[in-house]
């Protein structure tokens, strides 16, 4: 075998490598189908371009080899192989007649090596990358074929499917130190690998910086966490490959993502860029937006850190300077500080949360800064408390009560901007700004006595202040927009720009949907395509979360907390635990009793524990449940509210903040807002009802919250439907026709938390 150059461009040479190949390969006369010099002058025009790629993942670094690197392009097969003497490197070839594409990639898998050894985080053993650093190489390798559109991983390096053949063990927290592969050792390391990529959802930069002595500390350096990763990464995947099954189609070395992915419930700022979601699943995130100044794409990562797991509660807010306040299900108002915040790792003031206060039950509460802590009661009023204990978490109010400050506060959102700065969004999506001057001391002292407009069309899935006039709103396609009120210190209307900037994706919101089936198992499914009616759904099968649901009507509390009416005319109460995920968790294993005669035509929830009923003679009653939180049996009121007369529709729902939907029995869809739901009072928006729609010929219909509407016809398609005009009872909609998001929902009862 020889070498040779003739033909190829520049002799062979570049920046960085001297390319030469076996001279039986070149096309002659005798030999009209070798591939040589056309293959490897193609590998010549790209393999700088895919040399600075490589860089790029290691952070530009030098490499502590001689340039120009020889690189021999042979006629045999089994892959590449590296030969290393001090700083000289030569790299062999051995594509097998593969095409252009395939030496590139051999290429790039035996220097990303090199890159390892130069980073010297641990991706790179004792004298070889051993499997961990294999296991990057490889999954390197296949992002570069991802990234240039160069097709899948060859099937001869494919390495995934002969780890989950095997025994399957622990090659995350235990490496072997040598280079073998494809193997089982290999096909651990990089399914962990694209399990931090594909499932976890870690930039590959982020992935490369976190280099460890082993696959467990990549993790920890990753996340922050100090447990142990293996055991749920081996979860999902025995999970979806029981036994010794093997992935059989897709990509052949990567199954992610698995299972129920987690989707938010909460998000609330921390200050300076920071922002944590509180995911459905319990899990809270860190989040540093490093372009808050100027509405710049630029975050601190690709992915939020997991700081927190277990947020069984209520509602969360930020209180400044790392301490975060929760009010549990059961009006406790618990205190957190993470000192952690500045940079998203794992350490908390407390390993348990400190009690600081007791019923806090509240509409909406929200903090005011410097231990101002905002409530909103069901009647409207404003209340002002201050935490003189925020600073360590002790006991200690400046008052023993709240003090009254505002009232008439009943709007679809209200949050802080600082400095005694409140926006409030109405319900027509009216942006509302108030400084409340008293905010020091807790008086009853403003700038103006009127709210001042300083926006409109500010119909948003969630808003929260970023400090400093930066506001963050969640659009319904799950965009994070940016924005910033000049005027935010006197109520003028100033704004930065005059479009939102986009910040972020993936913020998205999903709607949990529960079915009966016919045996009595309770269903469950999440539309994760919610915001934007598209066909997306956690999973493709329901899942069983519950037996025995043989009761005379069920409907939601929110929060997982679902209602059953038994036969007898009990009420019970049931808390899913599960909701987020789909698991079979509850808060008791037995339904608790909260009421007793209710023989109603027709009961839904109206959200917070409001539950409105429509008895026989056409009466809509109101009820407060005030033991939602933990199933007891408090009430509002001993007897119910009348809070409306003549209502005998076809289907009445709620549509969350008061709005309630009724269809008639023309099918005409009717918009009614109930501004007396806090307190129960015969209070409306409208004397009467507005009509939003025509043709609700529907089997089913029930909302999501936020305009969502869904629909079963006549023939089991599930439709999905968003009335913009929610807030104002007007005839606007995201769609003029429906969105069909499901198919085969045959259920006698459904609803949505």
């Amino acid at each position: 075998m020889a070498f040779t150059t003739s033909g190829l461009t520049n002799g062979g040479v570049t920046t960085h490598y001297r390319f030469q190949y076996d001279d039986s390969l070149q096309q002659t006369t005798p030999n009209p189908t070798g591939p040589e010099p056309a293959r490897t002058n193609q590998v010549i025009a790209a393999c700088e371009g895919d040399f600075n790629l490589m860089s790029g993942w290691f952070g530009n670094i030098a490499l502590d080899v001689n340039f120009t690197i020889p690189v021999n392009v042979t006629q045999f097969g089994g892959g590449a192989s590296l030969v290393r003497s001090g700083s000289n490197v030569t790299v062999t070839i051995k594509p097998d007649g593969g095409s252009a594409a395939f030496v590139r990639y051999l290429l790039v898998a035996e220097m990303v090596e090199q890159f390892e050894r130069a980073q010297g985080l641990g991706w790179f053993g004792n004298k070889t990358e051993g499997s961990e650093g294999e296991g990057l190489s490889r999954f390197l390798a296949a992002q570069f074929l991802a990234i240039n559109g160069l097709g899948a991983t060859p099937a001869a390096a494919l390495n995934s499917n002969l780890w989950l053949a095997t025994a399957r063990t622990d090659f995350v927290n235990n490496i072997n130190r040598t280079d073998d592969g494809p193997d089982a050792v290999t096909g651990c390391a990089l399914l962990f690998i694209y399990y931090l990529f594909s499932q976890l959802g870690f930039s590959i930069t982020e992935i490369v910086a976190a280099g460890a002595n082993t696959l467990g500390g990549v993790y920890r350096n990753l996340t922050g966490e100090m447990t142990d990763p293996f055991p749920l990464f081996k979860q999902l995947l025995d999970t979806a490959f029981p036994g010794t099954s093997t992935i059989t189609t897709g990509d052949l070395d990567n199954p992610f993502p698995l299972g129920i992915r987690p989707t938010l419930r909460q998000v609330f700022p921390g200050g300076d860029g920071i922002v944590y979601a509180l995911m459905d699943n319990g899990d809270l995130l860190w989040y540093r937006h490093d372009g808050r100044g100027d509405g710049s794409f630029r975050w601190a990562n690709s992915h939020g850190r997991k700081v927190g797991v277990g947020w069984d509660v209520k509602h969360l807010f930020s209180g400044g300077d790392g301490v975060i306040y929760a009010t549990t299900y059961t009006g406790d108002l618990l205190w957190f500080r993470h000192d952690g915040r500045g940079d998203g790792s794992f350490r908390w003031a407390d390993n348990n949360a400190r009690k600081v206060g007791v019923g806090w039950n509240f509409k909406r509460v929200f903090s005011g800064g410097d231990g101002v802590i905002y409530a909103i009661a069901d009647n409207g009023d404003l209340l002002w408390f201050r935490h003189d204990g925020r600073g360590d978490g002790s006991f200690r109010w400046a008052d023993d009560n709240a003090r009254k400050v505002g009232v008439g506060w009943n709007f679809k959102r209200v949050f802080s901007g600082g400095d005694g700065v409140i926006y409030a969004i109405a319900d027509n999506g009216d942006l509302l700004w108030f400084r409340h001057d008293g905010r020091g001391d807790g008086s009853f002292t403003w700038a103006d006595d009127n709210a001042r407009k300083v926006g409109v069309g500010w119909n948003f899935k969630h808003v929260f202040s970023g400090g400093d006039g930066v506001i963050y709103a969640i659009a319904d396609s799950g965009d994070l927009q940016w924005f910033r009120h000049d005027g935010r210190n006197d109520g003028s209307f100033k704004w930065t720009d005059n479009n939102a900037r986009k910040v972020g994706v993936g913020w998205n919101f999903s709607c949990v949907i529960y079915a009966i089936a016919d045996n009595g198992d309770l269903l469950w499914f999440r539309h994760d395509g919610r915001g934007d009616g598209s066909f997306t759904w956690a999973d493709d099968n329901a899942r069983t979360v519950g037996v025995g649901w043989n009761f005379k009507r069920v409907f939601s509390g929110s929060d997982g907390v679902i209602y059953a009416i038994a036969d007898n005319g009990d009420l019970l109460w049931f808390r899913h635990d599960g909701r987020g995920d789909g698991n079979f968790r509850w808060t008791d294993n037995n339904a608790r009793k909260v009421g007793v005669g209710w023989n109603f035509k027709r009961v839904f929830s109206g959200g917070d524990g409001v539950i409105y009923a429509i008895a026989d003679n056409g009466d809509l009653l109101w009820f407060r449940h005030d033991g939602r939180g933990d199933g007891s049996f408090r009430w509002a009121d001993d007897s119910a509210r009348k809070v409306g007369v003549g209502w005998n529709m076809k289907h009445v729902f709620s549509g969350g903040d008061g709005v309630i939907y009724a269809v008639t029995d023309t099918d005409d869809l009717l918009w009614f807002r109930h501004d007396g739901r806090g307190n129960g009072s015969f209070t409306w928006a409208d004397d009467n009802a507005r009509k939003v729609g025509v043709g609700w010929n529907m089997k089913h219909v029930f909302s999501c919250g936020d305009g969502v509407i869904y629909a079963v016809t006549d023939t089991d398609d599930l439709l999905w439907f968003r009335h913009d005009g929610r807030g104002d009872g007007s005839f606007t909609w995201a769609d003029n026709n429906a969105r069909k998001v499901g198919v085969g929902w045959n259920f006698e009862q459904l609803f949505s938390d």
